[in-house]
């Protein structure tokens, strides 16, 4: 998986979600971390 492939289903589970809501914010930026640091 590159990281351009999980930005963008992290940015769609955002707009789903409704990314006003900072704990929903928080949530997908631990996600993104995660499979950023585990992608290489």
């Amino acid at each position: 998986m590159t990281i351009d492939y999980i930005v963008n289903v992290v940015d769609a589970l955002v707009k789903k979600a409704g990314s006003r809501d900072p704990f929903v914010i928080c949530e997908v930026l631990d996600y993104k971390l995660h499979y950023i640091v585990f992608a290489d």
